[in-house]
């Protein structure tokens, strides 16, 4: 990717010119992907989940704006990188909150590190450097976790990321002849795979929760698993 990459202005959908909206495609994918989430958000019931998918859905109607008002400069993408931290920071609580055990002290160093690989990247490189970082400090996190983590969510995640990271890449480097073979609006494909990839996240904290929240008379006790069973279950 150049060095000249700058979200959202080279995402591969030509920008339209005389409309409210510059890229509706990636618009449109962007606001199902909202609806997602606040579907989501809907059916949620701790609050760490509320919080972390609070915090995607902000990230994602940041996104979808981005995509209708094109602002001059690199305001979007600084609120988009402060937004994935956000997020990070949700999936972390979310997962400790589960648990109620934070990650071994390597992890901990591996992600302080991945954290300021992702800061230079940001300061001193092109958009998919830290747009990799990202999605590397997301995957370590759950990660950390994968003794939690229901069936085969972690393979299917890191399956989609490696997706999305190849569809970054090849609009990066190939979406000039794309254009010249039909003008299409490419992008909305990688927006694509983030909707499926949000509906994935959501799947994994409902079902999470569910399995570590038991009802009791009428209301919602807690119980933390794998590590203490259910006291009633005896």
């Amino acid at each position: 990717m150049s060095q000249g990459y700058l979200f959202p202005f080279s995402t591969c959908e030509v920008p339209q010119q005389h409309s409210w909206i510059a890229q509706p495609y990636s618009l449109v994918v962007n606001v199902v992907s909202v609806v997602v989430i606040l579907y989501f958000l809907t059916q949620a019931r701790r609050v760490s989940t509320r919080l972390v998918l609070i915090s995607i859905l902000l990230f994602e109607a940041w996104h979808a704006f981005s995509h209708a008002v094109h602002i001059p400069g690199k305001m979007q993408i600084n609120v988009i990188h402060l937004l994935a931290y956000a997020v990070n920071l949700g999936y972390l609580y979310f997962l400790y909150d589960i648990s109620k055990k934070l990650p071994d002290r390597w992890i901990l160093v591996t992600m302080v590190f991945i954290v300021m690989l992702d800061i230079y990247a940001f300061c001193n490189l092109p958009f998919l450097y830290y747009f990799v970082s990202q999605l590397v400090l997301f995957l370590v996190i759950l990660a950390a976790y994968r003794e939690i983590l229901p069936g085969s969510y972690l393979a299917v995640l890191v399956a989609l990321v490696i997706l999305l990271v190849l569809l970054f890449l090849n609009e990066s480097k190939n979406c000039g002849a794309m254009m010249r073979y039909a003008k299409f609006p490419y992008h909305a494909i990688i927006e694509s795979v983030g909707v499926i990839i949000f509906i994935v996240i959501g799947s994994m904290f409902l079902t999470m929760e569910k399995t570590t929240i038991a009802p009791r008379m009428g209301a919602c006790t807690p119980h933390i698993f794998p590590y203490a069973p259910d006291p009633l279950s005896a």
